[in-house]
């Protein structure tokens, strides 16, 4: 997925694609041979890993039998839009997969976010980012500042009334010295402060939990609007790959349930951050 482009406009559009095709009885070799292209273009489309143009997608709707006006312009006018260029792009260093991420993430629905190490971006400030990036092997001798502000531009979807964040974070990330006693501490109070918001819910999981083990790693699983699939990512130290197979995608969404029962309740990791931050 191309880091210049809103994925989930890209895959809704994938999503009708394969289903009108899949309606008609045919398939990707039959409509690569009207298009005159190879198979893996029609494979490409399908999976959101590329765009398709508009003269493409009127050959492939006309011969899906999609012929009302109004519907072909509307999914020409979802591809023309599936090339819109994202605010991020503009921030040099960041690698593509997580620009796609970030493709997903400002139109989610909800994101339910497990952390073990770290803070979650959406709830960092701006010092402990900072301190983050600084320590970072993937980002060292980058744009620091531009790192920071791509972490705020992402925060401005707390704001949205229709998004929903679920965190569950390790009781280690609040404890780890990744910044200056200040830095950590403010940080720690604005924890409590986001967790206030009426669409963020923070659950702290205890480090005598047995449950750290349930999670390979920290990941993010994506909601969406209407019936696009849900999507997990997976931030590593270099770069990050998504899980979108179903059963995969269950087994992260059973793993989240199983950490949600195990943490301590909002008011009890509220006021387990308060007493970590007034130790500081």
């Amino acid at each position: 997925m191309a880091d210049t482009v809103p994925t989930v406009r890209r895959r809704q559009l994938a999503r009708v694609l394969k289903g009108l095709r899949e309606k008609s009885g045919l398939d990707q070799d039959e409509v690569a041979a009207h298009l005159e292209c190879d198979h893996s273009k029609v494979s490409r489309i399908e999976t959101a890993r590329s765009g398709v143009r508009p003269i493409d997608l009127r050959k492939m709707l006309a011969l899906y039998g999609v012929t009302d006006d109004a519907q072909v312009e509307g999914y020409v006018q979802l591809a023309k839009d599936s090339r819109q260029r994202g605010w991020w792009v503009k921030y040099r260093g960041l690698h593509q997969t997580f620009s796609a991420f970030l493709g997903l993430e400002a139109e989610a629905q909800e994101l339910r976010t497990y952390e073990q190490t770290f803070v979650p971006g959406l709830l960092q400030t701006e010092d402990y980012a900072r301190a983050l990036i600084l320590g970072s092997a993937r980002t060292a001798g980058a744009d620091v500042e531009g790192f920071v502000e791509v972490r705020r531009q992402r925060q401005l979807v707390l704001d949205r009334a229709t998004f929903t964040l679920w965190v569950v974070i390790g009781e280690a990330a609040l404890l780890h010295g990744v910044a200056s006693p200040s830095v950590r501490k403010a940080q720690l109070l604005h924890l409590i402060e986001q967790s206030n918001r009426p669409n963020v819910e923070l659950q702290v999981l205890g480090l005598g939990s047995g449950l750290y083990s349930a999670a390979a790693g920290p990941f993010t699983h994506l909601t969406f609007d209407g019936d696009l699939p849900d999507v997990v990512y997976e931030d590593t130290a270099t770069s990050g790959w998504f899980v979108e197979h179903d059963a995969e995608v269950a087994a992260y969404s059973h793993t989240f349930s199983r950490l949600i029962g195990g943490a301590m309740p909002p008011q009890e990791s509220r006021d387990l951050i308060h007493a970590i931050a007034e130790r500081l």
